[in-house]
């Protein structure tokens, strides 16, 4: 066992004690690029916080979560010196964040 596992298992059942609820994750965000590059794939596999690489013809969807997922897929862009021809953002509406945070529509 890690010395640090235990602490933060000790942490965490003394947060539920406390009646402190965790904070939820939001949901995941996306980016879709276009690119021929034939080391790409390999390389955003690679960046922190991708949870997922799709790739379609030259098309891919990379989706992740966090903060930082939109700047280190421009960071790993900028790095490789993969020339892109298409980029765009799909960041989460607020109907996905109230799904996240209830587990219901907000129509219901």
């Amino acid at each position: 066992m890690r010395p640090g596992s235990n602490h933060r298992a000790r942490t965490d059942h003394r947060h539920r004690q406390a009646g402190e609820a965790r904070r939820p994750t939001l949901p995941e965000r996306s980016v879709v690029l276009a690119t021929d590059d034939p080391i790409a794939e390999e390389r955003f596999r690679a960046i922190p916080g991708v949870e997922a690489v799709i790739c379609t013809d030259l098309r891919f969807t990379i989706r992740g979560r966090g903060d930082d997922l939109v700047t280190e897929v421009i960071h790993c862009l900028s790095e490789n010196r993969i020339r892109v021809t298409d980029f765009r953002t799909i960041l989460p509406n607020l109907e996905d964040v109230f799904l996240k945070l209830t587990g219901h529509s907000i129509r219901e």
